[in-house]
């Protein structure tokens, strides 16, 4: 894989986080209404989704890459 295509993979990756750390913190600041956080739950497969994408093109070009970081996110998920 070249340069350009991991970095645009990692920095996909990091958006998907980015989405979830602000859905997370919308919710546990109690600003949000129902129907609002229902909307954001929707969008947590789409980001999910987004995310896989990415760590899973990183884990195939590289067999020595680590999958902390999916384990870690998808704790984040449940």
């Amino acid at each position: 894989m070249d340069t350009i295509r991991r970095t645009q993979l990692i920095k996909q990756r990091s958006v998907s986080r980015g989405t979830l750390s602000h859905i997370e913190n919308h919710i546990e600041a109690g600003d949000e209404k129902v129907n609002d956080i229902q909307v954001r739950f929707y969008e947590l497969l789409d980001i999910f989704n987004k995310y896989d994408f990415a760590e899973r093109e990183l884990e195939l070009s590289d067999d020595t890459y680590q999958t902390a970081d999916r384990e870690l996110f998808e704790k984040r998920l449940v």
